[in-house]
């Protein structure tokens, strides 16, 4: 797949954002071409029980444009039945990575944000790197390698089954990290109030556990699920509760 994009980025508040959201104003034009791969036998597309999907996905940008670097996505999902497939358990695994190409920095909307759906017990774009901007407070500047592993049992809970309910327990646990902006201090550059601009960015490990009802409904697997993270950095933004509409992956 190819892709040619001119994006604009605007409407940041200098006297509040971080100097590496500031650097984003502007134009630029992005050129890609990427290519994916995936492997499916699962038993049920919609509701698998059994079965494997594993996916690789690539990109490469830079043939054109000011944008250049390269990527590496790897997902897969593995389901075991228990107790008459009563009982499913899910492991899953994803990991990727960014590197670039040029002198420049990767641009922010290219990065990984992780948190909600694909780390539970976070908020949106709440685990990774994070930088102070010039109001004190923290800005969320995406990351360049990740790798989350997924654990979750889904089960009956006594309910008939032509409601479509069932309860789901479950562990996300992994590390989102890497960045290549720099701290810099007050007054320095794009760092223009009273507060340094200090680059929050750590490998450590995270972990979360948490329980959910998912409702088969007409529209799609509705889920609402509870989560709290076990392991956590400073910096990373707790979300505790989360409804949320999706298949098993």
């Amino acid at each position: 797949k190819y892709l040619l994009a001119r994006r604009k980025t605007g409407g940041v508040d200098i006297l509040t954002s971080s100097p590496a959201i500031i650097s984003q104003q502007g134009v630029d034009w992005k050129s890609a071409v990427s290519a994916s791969y995936t492997y499916d036998d699962l038993d049920n597309p919609a509701k698998p029980s059994s079965g494997l999907r594993a996916q690789l996905e690539t990109e490469l940008a830079g043939l054109g444009g000011s944008t250049q670097y390269a990527s590496v996505e790897a997902r897969a999902w593995y389901f075991v039945p228990l107790l008459d497939e009563k009982v499913v358990i899910k492991i899953e695994g994803n990991a990727g990575h960014q590197q670039s190409l040029g002198g420049d920095d990767i641009p922010l909307q290219d990065r990984f944000f992780k948190g909600a759906d694909s780390f539970r017990g976070f908020a949106k774009s709440g685990i990774g790197p994070k930088q102070i901007g010039n109001d004190g407070t923290q800005d969320s500047i995406g990351a360049q390698t990740y790798a989350i592993g997924t654990l979750e049992a889904s089960f009956p809970v006594g309910l008939p089954e032509a409601w479509g309910i069932e309860g789901a327990v479950f562990s996300d646990f992994g590390t989102v990290f890497g960045t290549d902006e720099n701290s810099l201090n007050a007054g320095v550059g794009l760092c223009s109030g009273a507060f340094n601009c200090s680059v929050l960015d750590k490998m450590g490990l995270r972990a979360s556990i948490g329980a959910g009802i998912i409702w088969q409904s007409p529209f799609g697997p509705l889920r609402m699920e509870a989560a709290y993270p076990i392991l956590k950095q400073d910096f990373d933004e707790k979300e505790l509760f989360r409804f949320s509409i999706g298949t098993r992956f």
